[in-house]
Order: structure tokens, then C-alpha cells, then sequence
């Protein structure tokens, strides 16, 4: 696997990276999330270690299938992304607070105490972006200084 660093952080990842939203929806549907957890178990056998999801994807099930792959590998050796916006709050008056509940629900599911990148996703224009900067103003610092 050929690896690149990552921006200016100095972390290697690998070049192919693992899209965790199309896990087989018939598995995902009857709940055979360790038959899914086969994708980026085998993924890792071969070398890529960023493995992407986020709460909304296969039915809201992806991060429990990356989290039980996860689980199995050394932990230190996969960059995990995951993502947040207000569609994943499912509030119309969403807060810091919502989010926080978020990010500790997606930890929660990657049984992992911490994610490597954590995006804000899916702004479709300026006004949209403006009410997810309203709502989390040093949400993301706050974070990241909590480890």
C-alpha cells in the first residue's frame, strides 16, 4: 500500500481509503453487523488504514459496524473519520450540547475513546453554514482540548 501524509500532521494514511457507507443493506437490515465488520477487517489485512463513516450512513448503522472492525485491530495503526451536522441531530433547535451528545453516541458506537478527523458535513450553502458556526462556536476546540 503506497501511504501519504496526511496534510501537514504528519500522519501516514493509506492511499485508498475505506468508504463505510455501502455496507450490504440485506446484513445491515437483519442485523448481521460482523458479516459488514468483514469489509474493513479485510481492508486492513491489505493496508488501508482511513476508514471513513459517519452516523447517517446504511440506515444509521455504519459507525457500529466500523466500531465492531475496530475493535479488532490495533487501534493506534487506523485513522477514523466520522462526521457531524444539524441533519444528525434531529432537532430544530439544535446546541453545543446536542452536538456533544452526538460525538459521544458516534464514540459510543466506534467503541473507541477518540476519532481522528471529525468533519462537519453536508452544508449546502452560506446560510446553512452560518447556523451550524452559531450553534458550535469552540465546540470543536473544546473537544479536541478534552482529548
Amino acid at each position: 500500500m503506497y501511504y501519504k501524509e496526511y496534510g501537514n500532521t504528519g500522519l501516514k494514511v493509506s492511499a485508498i481509503g475505506l468508504g463505510t457507507l455501502r455496507y450490504n443493506m440485506d446484513d445491515i437490515r437483519a442485523g448481521r453487523y460482523e458479516a459488514c465488520a468483514e469489509i474493513p477487517l479485510y481492508a486492513f489485512e491489505k493496508g488501508i488504514n482511513y476508514w471513513d463513516t459517519a452516523p447517517d450512513y446504511c440506515e444509521d448503522k455504519s459507525e457500529i459496524v466500523t466500531g465492531i472492525a475496530l475493535s479488532q485491530v490495533d487501534r493506534n495503526k487506523v485513522f477514523v473519520t466520522s462526521k457531524v451536522n444539524l441533519g444528525t441531530l434531529k432537532t430544530d433547535r439544535p446546541t453545543r450540547d446536542d452536538f456533544r451528545r452526538r460525538l459521544e453516541l458516534s464514540l459510543s458506537r466506534l467503541k473507541t475513546d477518540y476519532i481522528d478527523f471529525y468533519h462537519m458535513w453536508c452544508m449546502m450553502n452560506m446560510e446553512s453554514w452560518q447556523r451550524h458556526m452559531d450553534t458550535l462556536y469552540g465546540f470543536f476546540e473544546e473537544a479536541k482540548r478534552e482529548g
